[in-house]
C-alpha cells in the first residue's frame, strides 16, 4: 500500500512544481499539500475504506481547486494554462470514479455529475450520464437530471427528448417526468417560437393523462409550468376551459381560471355562472369570493362587490375574518368593530377565542 502511495504522490509533482513556477503557491504550501494528500491517499486505499474516507479526500480538493482558481485569476490575463492547471480538476474526477466502483449509490453519482457540469466537462459528463443510467435506470431524477443538462448545456434538444422518452418508458406513471418533459418543451416555444413546437406541448400534454390520473391538481401542475414562461401559449386556454368543465364542482378550478382572466372578465364570469345558481354556499360563489379576497390581498385594493357579497353571507368564521380584513383594509374601523361586537356572541368559545385574537392581529397592521 505504502509503494502505491508513493507512486501516486510522486505523479502528482510535475503539477505541484509548475505550480511553484508560476508562483500559485510556495514551495511550503506545496508541501503541505503533498503531506495531506498522502493522508488521505492513505486512507482511501486501505483494505476497508469508508466513504467518508472519499468524502474529504473530495472536500480537500475542491477546497484546493477554489484556493488554485483564485489565485490564477490574479495572474496575468495573457497567461496560457496548460494540462498542469487542471490537475486538481482531473484528481477530483479520478477520486469519485474509484469512490463509485466500491460505493455505488446515487447520491454519489449525484456529486459526481454535479461537480462535472459545474466545472464545464460537459463531453465528460454527457459519457457518464449514460453509463449512471445503465446502471440506475430506476432513479426518475437521474433522468430528469440527464435530460435538462442535454438541453441546458449541450443545446441538444432531441437528445433531451430521446432521454425523456427513455425515461418514461421506464417510469410512464412517474408526474415529475412529464411535468419536467413538458417544461423543457415550453422553454423550447419560448425561445424559438416554432408551430412543430406548440404541437409537441399538446401530444406531450395529451399523452400524459393516458398514463397520469387525470385529477384537478395534475393539471394545475402543467397550468403552473406555462405560467412559468413568458410568452402566450395558446393551449393554456384549452387547459383552463376544460378543468372549469371537467371540475366544476372544485372551487380551486374557478379560482385558477379566473386569475388567467382580467378582473372586470373574471367578475362578469363569475355573475355570469351564479346568476343561474341563487345559492351563496355553492362552490361559484365560495370562488368568487376567495378570488375576489386574495385578488384584493395582493394588490392591496379591496374590490367592493367582495364587501357587498361577504355581509350577505351567513356567518362563517372564515367570512367573517375576510370581512373583518376587508373592513380594516378600507379604513371602515367602526363597521369593523360593529360586526365584530354583533358577531361574537353567536360563536363558541373557541371560534370566539380565534375571532379576538385574529380582529387583534389585522388591527395592528391595518391600522
Amino acid at each position: 500500500m505504502a509503494d502505491l502511495v508513493q507512486r501516486k504522490i510522486e505523479a502528482m509533482l510535475p503539477d505541484l512544481e509548475h505550480w511553484v513556477k508560476q508562483e500559485l503557491f510556495t514551495p511550503q504550501e506545496v508541501r503541505a499539500i503533498v503531506k495531506k494528500r498522502r493522508e488521505l491517499e492513505y486512507k482511501m486505499t486501505r483494505k476497508i475504506p469508508l466513504r467518508s474516507d472519499f468524502k474529504r479526500a473530495i472536500d480537500y480538493e475542491s477546497k484546493l481547486l477554489k484556493l488554485t482558481l483564485s489565485r490564477q485569476s490574479t495572474l496575468n490575463e495573457e497567461f496560457e494554462k496548460s494540462k498542469h492547471d487542471f490537475h486538481v480538476q482531473s484528481r477530483i474526477q479520478d477520486i469519485f470514479r474509484v469512490a463509485l466502483r466500491k460505493f455505488d449509490d446515487i447520491d454519489l453519482w449525484d456529486a459526481y455529475l454535479s461537480f462535472l457540469i459545474k466545472v464545464k466537462s460537459y463531453k465528460i459528463a454527457n459519457a457518464e450520464f449514460v453509463r449512471s443510467l445503465e446502471l440506475h435506470a430506476n432513479i426518475p431524477q437521474l433522468w430528469i437530471k440527464a435530460a435538462i443538462f442535454s438541453f441546458d448545456q449541450m443545446n441538444d434538444t432531441q437528445a433531451a427528448q430521446v432521454f425523456f422518452q427513455r425515461a418514461l418508458r421506464v417510469h410512464p406513471k412517474n408526474t415529475e417526468i412529464w411535468l419536467s418533459f413538458f417544461a423543457m418543451m415550453c422553454k423550447q416555444y419560448e425561445d424559438q417560437q416554432r408551430s412543430e413546437d406548440l404541437s409537441s406541448l399538446t401530444s406531450i400534454y395529451s399523452y400524459a393523462f393516458q398514463s397520469l390520473p387525470s385529477t384537478l391538481e395534475n393539471h394545475l401542475k402543467f397550468i403552473t409550468v406555462i405560467d412559468g414562461v413568458d410568452v402566450e401559449i395558446p393551449l393554456l386556454k384549452n387547459i383552463l376551459e376544460f378543468i372549469v368543465e371537467e371540475f366544476a364542482d372544485e372551487e380551486q378550478a374557478w379560482i385558477v381560471y379566473a386569475k388567467h382572466l382580467s378582473l372586470k372578465r373574471a367578475i362578469e364570469m363569475f355573475k355570469t355562472q351564479m346568476d343561474s345558481n341563487d345559492d351563496k354556499d355553492s362552490v361559484i360563489s365560495k370562488a368568487f369570493v376567495n378570488y375576489l379576497y386574495e385578488n384584493g390581498i395582493e394588490c392591496e385594493r379591496v374590490h367592493p362587490e367582495l364587501i357587498t357579497f361577504l355581509e350577505s353571507y351567513s356567518p362563517d368564521l372564515d367570512r367573517i375574518i375576510k370581512l373583518l380584513t376587508c373592513y380594516l383594509c378600507c379604513g371602515m374601523v367602526e363597521q369593523a368593530i360593529q360586526k365584530w361586537n354583533e358577531i361574537i356572541p353567536t360563536l363558541s368559545p373557541s371560534d370566539s377565542t380565534t375571532l379576538t385574537a385574529q380582529f387583534k392581529l389585522l388591527s395592528t397592521f391595518t391600522l
